[in-house]
């Protein structure tokens, strides 16, 4: 299974590639940008191109729980889900 793990952030986000047999991720890219939309089209193609079975995103929740950053990142993971890949949520606390 190959998986593509996001590192969400509102003006970057960083790609890793891993798969189920080596459990070892490998950054591959970082992406800018001002529009989600920009970062979706750049996801199209490393899914194809990949053949990615899941992503992971990392979910910013701060350590006292708190998700100040919610609307922007839940507004971000539905484009994800455009992608017909499962998606799947980590929490990134620690």
């Amino acid at each position: 299974m190959n998986l593509l793990g996001l590192d969400w952030g509102q003006k970057k986000i960083g790609l890793a590639l891993a798969d189920s047999e080596t459990k070892i991720a490998c950054p591959i890219l970082t992406l800018s940008f001002n529009k989600p939309s920009e970062v979706v089209d750049k996801l199209r193609e490393i899914v194809e191109k990949e053949k990615i079975d899941v992503i992971v995103i990392g979910e910013p929740i701060s350590l006292s729980g708190g998700r100040s950053l919610t609307k922007e990142f839940r507004a971000f993971a539905a484009q994800i889900e455009e992608l017909g890949v499962e998606l799947k949520f980590e929490d990134e606390r620690l």
